[in-house]
């Protein structure tokens, strides 16, 4: 039967078919889901042409077409798995390499929807899973669901490596801020009334990442963590749109974002043995010659009990947020010659901790801790402001003039209420063997290191034993942007444009309405005079020491100047060129900007092209120079901030199709950046009164200028060759070459320092190129085998040890066979 044919006798039939429609609709929405939930992995390499003339075929009133490709993927590794994990991670096992389905009704007068669509990839054990589902109805809704699993590995060893020198002791391969978390992703959206003068438009965005990961803290030594981390994040949405009048139209949107951290971090590090056999974690350094964890770290072939350890760490602190957002938005084109939109936003919401816990028991030798407590809730507030105006007036059909103005405001008042308590050994021979000593006070609460016994041994650095601090802070940014333009177009060939824009960006920090930040501390005998003069003296001996710390409120305004040029031209039919310059000059009040970084300065060229001289033949190219000063004061005004930067990229593609039988693409890509800043850097040595730095770190810190220049070369091409209809051949290679450093000058002489000379420069200088290959051949109708190999080269240039190299070659083949219908 011909589709003529079977078209008139759809129509012929129409109830009938209206009657069997509902099962119809289930079975193939039953096969799609199943396909959905068992799919795996992207589309691979090309298909021939028998496949992709694909025309499906008519199911009742519908269109149908769909594919599924299923496929073994097998891999292989040498060298490091973790950097392999990092960048590619993907693994042997069975995959649905794609999956697609396609229903559109004939006469659009399907029952329950009109078209249908979905597609996913991924499934199966790829890192990245993907699914697309679209669902609609003329006139009535239009339905879109996307639905996203990442797999995300984050193990690269430079990262808060610590570096130690070989030693048969610690021995650092991963990195101690190894992430391996699942993110899951989920977007629903539903449209009613997609075409009428009244649309409302409802969705829900969920977002949650969890998975273990690894971190680390700071206090006497490092110590590994265990962190177990979990965010979600919920979003809500509702709006509509109405049309006021042919071209004007107005909108209204509520959102309403729900987030929860539960992250919570554990010291599970405890390997090491006293001589009592307690189990210590004696953190993530290891160097004695610089006195870490201390000079003599084992005695006898247990851990010198002296020396900084940890018998157990703790910290959580679960995060509440919750920020709702009401907008509205409006788009004109009724009045002649002037087009006009402008929207505003409000959003007034909260962010809390309201049972932080910090828990640690070992020893930090700089300041004689044995326990430490610490806790107390936290909360920030945030009303924020947004708004735009804009306009364009039309004097004739080549002249224009537009203008922009946007508003940015935002109010974040603040505090943290926290309570921190210390316990001391109840020796002078402080160790992580000695007991903990009591001592508390009358009267004041909360009574701390009941556990122990005798009185505690405080050495002249010791922290307060109990310490009360409110932290109250407030900080309110007021930006204003205003753009203005003049078009003009020439004729049909040349226009451009001339403007101006300016900035008024105004931070009020630490402006804290009247309110006066204390802290109240108790240092309890002995030495109860080592916090300095006490404000009050207790009968016991203990000094109460009240520390009000009304910070000053901080202030920066910043003015923005810029001139902006553009202009197009299409000298030929085939040719289009665009090209864009600004030209910026900012001040700020004393002469300072918010970072030491932000440009003072900045010249900024864009050059588009897009050459068509064939329509088998298409060139294009893209070229961004930015140049940046900042010769001003640093933030702080110590020092000059210097700051000299370039951004350089340019990059060019060619495709090429003359035949159905070959296609061809290649480009490449240049980036140069580059950024000189002056600092202040703790070398470990005292500096002389004459630095400028001298007073910034108490004589130890050092004026240098920190320079970091990277360049990287990127280069692809891809070749398609179908010789008959029924094979497919492909191939190609993708190549990033980097190549940089970030050393620190000193002002004396043209070499270079760096805090570590073990830091090896990473992936600032390392080469990562990707050949592939992949066939395909049509053995049956709508039947394809496929076959596809692909192999990752990563290497990192001047590595040198004590950590292993990061350089892997991954081979990774695939078969599959493709089924269309």
């Amino acid at each position: 039967m011909t589709n003529r044919t079977l078209r008139r006798e759809t129509h012929r039939a129409q109830a009938v078919d209206r009657s069997m429609f509902g099962m119809r609709a289930v079975v193939v929405v039953t096969l799609a889901c199943a396909l959905v939930t068992s799919a795996s992995g992207q589309q691979l390499g090309v298909d021939t042409a028998t496949v992709m003339e694909r025309s499906g075929a008519e199911t009742g009133n519908y269109q149908t077409s769909g594919s599924v490709e299923l496929g073994v993927q097998i891999t292989g590794v040498g060298g490091s798995t973790a950097m392999y994990d990092t960048l590619v991670n993907l693994q042997t096992g069975p995959r649905v390499l794609e999956q697609s389905l396609s229903m559109r009704s004939l006469n659009h007068e399907g029952l329950v929807f009109d078209r249908l669509n979905m597609y996913s990839f991924g499934y199966g054990g790829n890192p990245n899973q993907v699914t697309r589902f679209n669902l609609s109805k003329d006139k009535w809704y239009d339905f879109a669901m996307t639905y996203r699993y990442d797999q995300n590995v984050w193990d690269y060893n430079i990262l808060a490596n610590p570096l130690n020198p070989v030693n048969p002791v610690e021995i650092i391969a991963n990195s101690p801020h190894m992430m391996e978390t699942r993110r899951n992703m989920q977007d629903y959206d539903l449209t009613l009334f997609p075409i009428s003068r009244f649309r409302v438009r409802l969705g829900f965005d969920w977002n949650k990442n969890q998975g273990p990961s690894y971190s680390s803290f700071h206090s006497g030594t490092d110590a590994g963590l265990t962190q177990q981390f979990s965010a979600s994040t919920a979003t809500y949405r509702f709006g509509f749109d109405y049309r006021l009048f042919k071209n004007t139209s107005i909108s209204y949107d509520q959102s309403f974002v729900s987030s929860k951290n539960n992250t919570w971090w554990i010291d599970q590090n405890q390997y090491w043995n006293l001589s009592n056999g307690t189990l210590v974690d004696i953190g993530l350094p290891y160097n004695p010659s610089a006195n870490q964890p201390c000079a003599k770290p084992f005695i006898n072939g247990a851990y010198n009990a002296t020396c900084s350890g940890y018998s157990s760490y703790e910290r959580s602190g679960p995060v509440r947020s919750f920020f709702p957002t009401e907008k509205i938005s409006m788009q004109s084109h009724d009045i002649k010659h002037l087009d006009l939109s402008a929207s505003f936003a409000y959003s007034s919401g909260y962010s809390e901790i309201n049972n932080f816990n910090e828990l640690f028991s070992g020893l930090i030798t700089g300041s004689n801790k044995l326990q430490t407590n610490t806790s107390g809730p936290s909360k920030v507030n945030r009303v924020l402001t947004d708004g735009e105006v804009g306009g364009t007036y039309h004097f004739t059909e080549k002249l224009s003039l537009s203008d922009t103005f946007r508003w940015w405001s935002s109010r974040q008042p603040g505090y943290w209420d926290s309570v921190n308590s210390s316990c001391f050994p109840n020796s002078s021979a402080a160790s992580l063997l000695s007991g903990v000593g009591v001592f508390n006070s009358p009267g004041v609460t909360p009574a701390i290191c009941l556990n122990g016994s005798g009185l505690p041994i405080h050495a002249s650095g010791s922290p307060a034993d109990l310490s009360f601090t409110g932290y109250y802070r407030y900080q309110n940014l007021n930006f204003k942007f205003n753009t203005t333009t003049l078009n003009y177009n020439f004729n049909s060939r040349v226009g451009g444009y001339i403007g101006f824009r300016y900035s008024d960006q105004q931070s009020h920090t630490n402006d804290n309405l009247g309110v006066t930040d204390a802290s109240t501390n108790y240092f309890y005998p002995n030495k109860a005079n080592r916090g300095g003069t006490c404000t009050q003296k207790l009968p016991d001996g203990t000094c109460v020491i009240v520390t009000p710390f009304a910070d000053a409120a901080d202030y920066y305004a910043v003015n923005n100047y810029s001139g902006l040029f553009g202009v197009w031209a299409r000298p030929m039919e085939s040719l289009r060129i665009n090209g864009d310059i600004e030209l910026m000059s900012a001040g700020g009040a004393n002469g300072v900007l918010f970072t030491r970084m932000e440009p003072r300065n900045l010249q900024l060229y864009r050059v588009r092209a897009r050459y068509k001289p064939r329509n088998w033949i298409v060139v294009s190219g893209t070229l961004n120079w930015q140049e940046n000063r900042n010769s001003g004061p640093d933030t702080d005004g110590s020092i000059k901030a210097d700051n000299r930067g370039h951004d350089r990229f340019f990059g060019f593609d060619v495709s090429l199709n003359p035949t159905a039988k070959l296609a061809f693409d290649a480009g490449y890509s240049y980036n140069n950046v580059y950024s000189a800043t002056n600092v202040c850097v703790n070398l470990g040595t005292n500096s002389t009164p004459a630095d400028p730095c001298y007073a910034d770190g108490s004589g130890k810190n050092t004026f240098g200028n920190w320079r970091y220049q990277n360049t990287v070369n990127t280069t692809y091409f891809n070749l398609i060759l179908r010789p008959t209809r029924w094979i497919a051949l492909a191939g190609g290679l993708n190549l990033v070459d980097s190549t940089g450093q970030d050393p620190i000058y000193l002002p004396t002489s043209d070499n270079f320092t760096v805090s570590n000379p073990r830091q090896p420069p990473g992936s600032l200088d390392s080469l990562y190129w990707r050949p592939t290959g992949s066939v395909a051949v049509s053995f049956k109708r709508n039947w394809e085998a496929k076959g596809a190999y692909d192999y990752f080269d990563y290497n990192e240039r001047g590595f040198q040890g004590p950590i292993p190299a990061r350089d892997f070659h991954g081979n990774v083949g695939t078969v599959s066979v493709k089924y269309v219908f």
